[in-house]
């Protein structure tokens, strides 16, 4: 779903309330029958969406610092995994236990098992579907979780493995996954957050009909019925823009 940006959401509020301001000013001469567009409900309508932006607005630094610090945590994981690799690798354990190995590895690090497979377009000749291939990209956060928690507990069960290194042991890969499995679950929990104050916010600013948008364009409409289209009342309100939330 393509949406405007915050800039454009704090647009719309900030006019909305100078629309209403003139619609005010307009004294009795602003009566429509629509009772959206009645001054109580245009009242109600801006301190609903200012206050529903503002939430968005304060969950906005703590989203950002969560999937920051989730990066950042994450980034030594995929040379972490080389390392473990070629620790087993030293070790005695046989090629078919560190071939394991690597398949959980080259997960971790979002490696191709093998090369993808490249059609060739041949004038005059109609190809067949090439054959289906799930994405390169395993490193989704989760995914990744879920594979380091599966490596860790296949080192762990092989007698040979048994480093020097406090940093490739099992009580300290226990605990970077852990650490990992902790900003993970803090940067998803934050942005079911603001996903879902983003969805309150833009239920009351782009509903059909009562929300923030249509509701300013049909004043527009309304105040240059009643005033005219070459009116100063309507030429104050004219250029007063309001975007639609785009999907």
């Amino acid at each position: 779903m393509n949406k405007i940006n915050e800039t454009g959401h704090a647009m719309n509020v900030a006019n909305l309330f100078k629309l209403v301001a003139y619609c005010e000013a307009y004294g009795s001469k602003y009566n429509p029958s629509n009772p959206y567009l009645q001054i109580p409900y245009l009242r109600a309508l801006c301190d609903n969406s200012k206050s529903l932006s503002g939430v968005v607005n304060e969950l906005m630094a703590p989203h950002n610092a969560a999937r920051t610090e989730r990066a950042l945590a994450f980034k030594p994981l995929s040379p972490l995994a080389t390392r473990l690799l070629n620790a087993i690798k030293a070790s005695t354990t046989s090629s078919k236990v560190d071939d394991n190995i690597k398949t959980y590895v080259r997960k971790i690090k979002g490696e191709r098992a093998s090369a993808k497979t490249v059609v060739v377009k041949v004038e005059g000749v109609v190809p067949t579907d090439a054959p289906n291939e799930q994405s390169s990209s395993q490193l989704d956060f989760n995914n990744r979780l879920n594979y380091l928690d599966i490596l860790i507990k296949q080192l762990a069960f092989i007698p040979q493995y048994a480093p020097n290194e406090q940093e490739l042991q099992i009580g300290s890969l226990q605990a970077l996954y852990n650490d990992l499995s902790a900003k993970n679950n803090a940067a998803v929990d934050i942005q079911v957050r603001i996903d879902n104050a983003r969805l309150s916010r833009n239920k009351v600013m782009y509903a059909p009909l009562t929300g923030l948008v249509e509701v300013a364009l049909d004043v527009k409409t309304y105040v240059k019925s009643v005033f005219g289209p070459t009116s100063a009342e309507y030429k104050q309100i004219s250029k007063l823009k309001f975007s639609p939330n785009k999907k």
